[in-house]
């Protein structure tokens, strides 16, 4: 079974499950479920998706004139299972975790600077505040035990099966019904480290295939992340045929926890706009279970980390924009989001051939039910599916108790909204 291999990571006080009645502590959690869930992904609405093209050929414009911007309103329809597909509602999600291997010296700042960047996501005063007000998007942040980083992956495994599995789960919570297209990003020093030894796992090549300067790094610094992807890679030789062993083995909490929101996405047919480098490669390893997984996912931008490149080959993705940005923090969501805009706006405010006017959008739109917050965890729970999952998805066992709330070790924070722009 994965996971029970004798190197395993031994579980942190609490890392098994809450404490239920006198003394009792429930099993730990395994990647069972999430197996499970990733057999049962729906696909894309094919009727919206026609509805789509169908709707591009009757536009005042040569068929095909507007490139990707089709593309993108026929991707949008066709996981929003509606037509004309809908951005009122945009959310970003930023999942915060520390990393053991930090340590090592891989990156220019020290584990503190991302509390430090947290607090500055709910204060208003970071990059992504000022994009998500640019653009009217819901941005939340999801602290992931920032005071109990994982384990130096290139001494052995960062987690335990337990806490990535409900790492997982945990980000699963941060997808509700209510909006239309989930923007997913991270902070954690570090991180592009394990995003490169994760790749180079799955993908094969060599370690300086793909490290980059991440924070800005030196050269000497990008000397010591080769070194210890390497290392890693070594020390979990033979262990990591599975692309979920190769999460927990050498990913982060934060990273899991973009893997499972990734997946909650897919059941409750919400788009998904991935960041750069790191959230990118939490996505490869869904990508590497099913080549189908992230059919709902677009990439926003192309990183200046080299290995996003590599990587966006690798996955068979092609980003919105380049803009040499390597920022992280679900950043590119707002670059790309003028280009979303547009696949959105194309169908519903641009002339009609057969009328000779414009379209009013109002005439396009069905009636939207009222909105109100109901978490993807309750439409778990209950076996129920969320609005937009059209009844596909099921009762997943264990893995709707994990996301009912059961964080790993009970360490993790809930969802905190942030400022949308910092005061001047």
């Amino acid at each position: 079974m994965a996971g029970s291999n004798g190197d395993d990571r031994t579980p942190q006080n609490g890392a098994g499950g809450p404490e239920h009645g006198a003394g009792a502590q429930e099993a730990p959690a395994t990647f069972d479920e999430i197996r499970q869930l990733m057999g049962e992904l729906p696909g894309p609405d094919l009727a919206s998706r026609s509805a789509a093209a169908t709707r591009q050929q009757q536009l005042t414009k040569p068929r095909g004139s507007l490139g990707r911007l089709e593309e993108l309103a026929e991707w949008l329809a066709a996981w929003q299972g509606t037509h004309p597909p809908r951005l009122d509602r945009p959310r970003v999600a930023v999942f915060a975790g520390n990393h053991g291997v930090a340590a090592r010296g891989v990156s220019a700042y020290p584990s503190e600077v991302t509390q430090q960047m947290v607090q500055n996501f709910i204060d208003g005063g970071a990059a992504i505040n000022q994009l998500c007000a640019n653009c009217d998007a819901d941005l939340r942040v999801y602290e992931l035990a920032l005071d109990q980083p994982t384990e130096d992956f290139s001494q052995g495994p960062a987690m335990s099966e337990d806490e990535c599995a409900r790492a997982m789960a945990y980000g699963m919570l941060a997808v509700e019904e209510g909006f239309d297209v989930m923007a997913l990003g991270e902070m954690g020093i570090a991180n592009t480290t394990s995003a490169a030894a994760i790749c180079c796992a799955l993908f094969g090549g060599s370690p300086t295939d793909w490290i980059g300067p991440g924070t800005g790094v030196d050269q000497a610094g990008l000397s010591r992340k080769a070194e210890v992807v390497g290392q890693a890679l070594a020390t979990h030789a033979g262990q990591l045929d599975d692309p979920l062993e190769v999460l927990r083995r050498l990913g982060g909490l934060e990273l899991a926890a973009i893997a499972g929101a990734i997946l909650a996405c897919r059941l409750a047919r919400t788009p998904v706009l991935l960041d750069g480098f790191t959230c990118t490669a939490a996505a490869a390893v869904l990508y590497q279970m099913d080549r189908h997984a992230l059919d709902h996912c677009t990439v926003a931008h192309v990183s200046a980390e080299p290995g996003h490149r590599r990587l966006l080959q690798a996955i068979e993705k092609r980003a919105l924009v380049d803009l040499d940005m390597r920022l992280g923090e679900a950043s590119g969501r707002g670059a790309g989001d003028p280009a979303a805009a547009g696949g959105r706006h194309l169908p519903c405010r641009h002339g009609d051939l057969r009328r000779g006017r414009r379209l009013d959008p109002r005439l396009e739109l069905d009636a939207r039910e009222e909105w109100t917050p109901s978490s993807w965890k309750l439409a778990l729970a209950s076996g129920r599916s969320s609005r937009r999952a059209s009844g596909r998805c099921t009762r997943p066992g264990r893995a709707a108790k994990l996301a009912a709330g059961q964080s790993p070790g009970g360490q993790l924070q809930g969802a905190r909204r942030c400022k949308r722009s910092c005061t001047p």
